[in-house]
């Protein structure tokens, strides 16, 4: 499977390049930043599909509630890739023989792989890597996209409220 993310990235970086300016900061003081961002909106994912929860018999959030926080990791994961010039088109993933848990044990290996390598390789590995999570959390190319659109949408309107 394959995601195209060329428009994505052009979305991202006028919502990126939009907070910048209005917090009067750049993309290079906001990495370290953003990588956190990212572990912890993969972990806030995570805790909405309680997939680690062995201790609690409450079902998942519901799939929107999942979904968006998962649309928090992908505008994180876009922002880091235009920090480094990826330039593919696409992003190309498979489904996960994993169990959820242990994506998300792979997600986080991956997230700090590339903020010490910041090589694209390693970038494409966990942006694939977070797509076959995504699918695994029932989201196919359609709902990712819709998805982070409706959420960058939002992003822009608490930018238009002071968030």
């Amino acid at each position: 499977m394959e995601l195209l993310i060329h428009d994505l990235q052009a979305i991202q970086n006028e919502l990126d390049s939009r907070i910048f300016t209005l917090h009067d900061t750049t993309r290079e003081k906001t990495r370290n930043d953003r990588i956190l961002a990212l572990l912890v909106e993969t972990g806030e994912l995570a805790n909405e599909t309680r997939c680690f929860k062995y201790w609690s018999l409450r079902a998942p959030s519901d799939n929107e509630t999942v979904f968006e926080e998962f649309s928090d990791v992908l505008h994180f994961t876009l922002s880091l890739g235009i920090d480094i010039d990826f330039s593919d088109a696409c992003i190309v993933y498979e489904k996960s023989s994993l169990i959820l848990n242990d994506q998300f044990h792979q997600v986080y290996r991956l997230i700090q792989l590339f903020s010490t390598s910041n090589r694209k390789e390693d970038y494409r590995a966990l942006f694939a890597s977070i797509l076959s999570l995504a699918y695994s959390l029932g989201m196919n190319n359609e709902v990712i996209r819709n998805m982070y659109l409706m959420k960058n949408q939002k992003n822009h309107q608490r930018q238009d409220d002071k968030y």
